[in-house]
């Protein structure tokens, strides 16, 4: 039976809001465990210990339980929306709906990227394909599935997808315990020794100098990067919309139990590496593809293989919830008066989500990481302005401190950020970090005074 418009964007989108908390903990974790969740917390214990590890775990677990508190806190009013771009926008007006619609579209687009050039490098480790045809592919076959049944395919993928990467990151970790060489070492051994970095630093503790130095550099950015980050991206608010009201603690503890397995195997996958490194047993060429090329050195082929399924499930299962939200966005927020057209509409915005995602990933040089910190501190500039609007603190609040908060935050903050990182100026990552989720506050503050 055909659909009429407002029945296909409450099932496109939201799934009907009927999502209970087994199949809502497992899409919750898959979203959350992206391309960086797998490539990032290993490459950070590797490079950088006990430290890089340790601010990359520890929020990113913490998050999903601050996210879950918050939205207890959230009158239900605001959860009958499809959109935080619409729910911000019933509150403040037009112009503020108009601006969260641009961000959290930007950041959709960056993050399919990210996605894509994470894919389309470790497939090219393994095989010898072209880069360019690869993330062509890669990006369609997720573009396929996700434009059939919208958001309930996300969710239903994302069961399978959650299973695959849990069952992986321990089938692997006890795989590489049972096949390690320590030269007479022990595993536990070797994971404390990892802890100082593979240049063997002082990165098992967090206020040496070393460890100070990784807060300032990447600690910091990644606690507020990833404790903000939900609040400011719509696919975990797609997810928070589409869950029933009475199961959403469960899902979110759910989620959390079972995305700590995945890092976590990561992690001490990276420690192994660096203490193999630094006992000259094997070299390791990029260390953007520790796990993979740690892997592939101790275990079976079949292994390596199936590590690639896992970094494919934790991709697509984030990129088929890029595409969800970007059309949401897109569809309630760009075009509000085009209910009639809003199947089409939805197609086609996903469509040319895929097409810049597929170009930004061709970028000569481009890097995961580097679009991860970017994407990251972005994603901040929204944080204040939504938690006061949700939690209803926004008592003599004006619109214009919002709009120009976040615009400062945009204009400024994310460049200077950018710049500082490109350079390594540490001090200026700080600074840069601190204003995207300052500007917005300082301007609110100020007008209410």
């Amino acid at each position: 039976m055909k659909q009429n418009s407002q029945e296909f964007k409450e099932s496109y989108f939201v799934a009907n809001k009927e999502v209970g908390w087994i199949r809502g903990g497992f899409t919750i974790t898959a979203t959350w465990t992206w391309a960086i969740a797998l490539l990032v917390p290993s490459q950070k214990a590797y490079e950088q210990g006990f430290a890089g590890a340790f601010w990359y775990l520890i929020p990113s677990v913490l998050t999903l339980f601050i996210y879950y508190w918050f939205l207890k806190k959230v009158d239900e009013k605001f959860l009958n929306n499809y959109t935080l771009p619409d729910l911000m926008g019933k509150r403040w007006g037009e112009r503020i709906r108009k601006q969260y619609a641009f961000i959290l579209a930007f950041l959709q687009v960056m993050c399919y990227a990210i996605n894509i050039i994470a894919g389309t490098k470790l497939i090219c480790v393994l095989l010898d394909v072209n880069y360019t045809i690869c993330t062509m592919i890669l990006a369609f076959i997720v573009l396929l599935y996700t434009m059939r049944g919208g958001f309930k395919s996300s969710v239903n993928t994302d069961v399978i997808q959650t299973l695959v990467l849990c069952i992986g990151s321990i089938v692997i970790i006890v795989l590489l315990c049972i096949n390690f060489e320590g030269q007479g070492q022990t595993v536990l051994w070797a994971i404390k020794d990892g802890m100082t970095g593979f240049e063997g630093k002082a990165f098992d503790s967090l206020f040496s100098e070393e460890g100070k130095m990784v807060f300032l550099s990447y600690g910091l950015t990644s606690v507020l990067g990833l404790i903000t980050g939900p609040f400011g991206d719509q696919m975990y608010w797609q997810r928070a919309f589409a869950i029933k009201r009475d199961k959403r603690n469960k899902a979110f503890i759910l989620a959390a139990v079972l995305f700590t397995i995945i890092p976590v195997a990561m992690i001490l996958t990276g420690f192994l590496a660096s203490s193999q490194v630094k006992g000259n047993i094997l070299q390791i060429g990029d260390s953007a593809n520790v796990a993979i090329e740690y892997i592939a050195y101790y275990l079976p082929t079949f292994s390596t293989y199936f590590f690639v399924v896992m970094v494919a499930a934790a991709i697509t299962s984030t990129m088929d919830s890029c595409l969800c939200a970007f059309s949401s966005v897109v569809v309630n927020d760009f075009f509000p008066n085009e209910e009639a057209k809003a199947r089409i509409i939805s197609y086609i915005s996903m469509f040319g989500l895929v097409v810049t995602s597929i170009l930004i990933a061709n970028i000569p040089g481009i890097q995961t990481l580097y679009l991860f910190m970017f994407y990251t501190v972005i994603r901040m500039c929204t944080f204040y302005p939504t938690v006061i609007t949700c939690l209803e603190k926004d008592k003599g609040v004006d619109a214009n401190a919002i709009f120009y908060g976040i615009l400062c935050s945009l204009l400024i903050a994310t460049p200077l950020y950018a710049y500082a990182y490109y350079v390594g100026n540490d001090i200026l990552i700080f600074i840069g970090t601190l204003l995207s989720i300052g500007f917005p506050l300082i301007f609110i503050k100020v007008k209410q005074k």
